[in-house]
């Protein structure tokens, strides 16, 4: 959507809640810092004027039908979405080819990040950035074999970056080298200042934002989510891991598994179904979801029986079997 179709949009909508304008106001700011951190245009001055007097105006006022729109929206990561299309329409043009695939991967299409990283030219390719855009695509695939070698080329091309480091990270551990991984993350999360505030929040937003973390990574905050004892902290965690995360196939199909095996099942199955409904390339999400409709609706034909059919051709046709991965169950309760 165009900035002019926002600046003259509708006309006639009723005055919106001034509460609803503030925090519409500071999600755009987040989502511009947030957007720079992503495709790594760091700030971006993204000043709102009238077309035709010049005078500055307030995110609500410059972009009205984005409001609009930002205002149907109920989920954080759906209405980020919709803030990081807007910025990508306004300064998209001088991205490089590597910036506008993380874009796409963090807006949850991965496939159309790989259908523009494989056009690209050889000298792109020599780009640490272009190889680290290709390991975070092909993890977002379920293809992390695939992945390891494009984020060891990153590390060797650039091996002191931080954020290279994570993508790595994450490859060895998806592929089965923990060790290696945790050495990594081990090393990223050695604080440079002592620790003063030790709440779930603080301590999410130091490690896995990816504005101000230091080790921004899917896989290792599914690990530490998954250690956490307490309920309320765990409940905290997966929150914030949710929002920050939604992007990643990988957490979300965990958060499902945590909210299964821990009584919110029917929680879990939903947010199982909206992960292979989108994101239909994830095998071992695919398989659970598969195993977990027989258990639910043994005849197939009470819930949502054209999914189970589609997914269930999906698993013939990839020739998807259960070998190797974490299967999970219904307790009888």
């Amino acid at each position: 959507m165009s900035l002019l179709g926002n600046l003259f949009g509708k006309k006639s909508q009723p005055p919106a809640d001034p509460a609803q304008q503030r925090r519409f106001d500071e999600e755009w700011e987040q989502a511009i810092q947030r957007f720079g951190a992503v495709t790594k245009l760091g700030a971006i001055n993204m000043e709102l004027k009238h077309p035709k007097t010049g005078n500055l105006m307030t995110p609500h006022e410059g972009l009205g039908q984005t409001f609009s729109e930002w205002k149907a929206i109920e989920s954080p990561y759906d209405k980020r979405a919709l803030l990081f299309e807007q910025i990508m329409s306004m300064v998209g043009k001088s991205m490089k080819r590597w910036q506008v695939a993380n874009y796409l991967v963090a807006n949850r299409s991965p496939q159309q990040a790989m259908s523009l990283l494989e056009k690209a030219e050889e000298s792109e390719k020599a780009d640490a950035q272009f190889q680290a855009a290709m390991a975070k695509t092909l993890m977002r695939l379920d293809r992390p074999s695939d992945a390891l070698d494009h984020a060891r080329q990153a590390t060797e091309t650039t091996p002191d970056e931080q954020g290279l480091q994570t993508v790595y990270a994450d490859a060895l551990h998806l592929t089965g080298r923990c060790e290696e991984a945790h050495a990594i993350y081990t090393r990223q999360m050695a604080p440079s200042q002592p620790v003063t505030d030790t709440s779930i929040v603080s301590m999410f937003e130091s490690l896995f934002s990816q504005e101000t973390g230091s080790v921004p990574s899917p896989v290792l905050a599914v690990e530490i989510a998954e250690s956490l004892s307490d309920p309320a902290q765990s409940e905290e965690f997966w929150c914030l891991g949710e929002t920050e995360f939604y992007h990643s196939p990988y957490f979300r199909m965990h958060h499902a598994y945590h909210l299964i095996n821990t009584g919110a099942k029917d929680r879990g199955f939903v947010k199982l179904i909206a992960l292979v409904k989108e994101m239909p390339w994830m095998r071992e999400a695919s398989l659970n979801l598969s195993m977990l409709f027989e258990q639910f609706d043994p005849t197939g034909r009470q819930i949502m029986p054209e999914l189970q059919t589609l997914l269930r051709q999906n698993i013939e046709k990839n020739g998807w079997t259960t070998a190797g991965m974490n299967k999970i169950t219904l307790s009888a309760s």
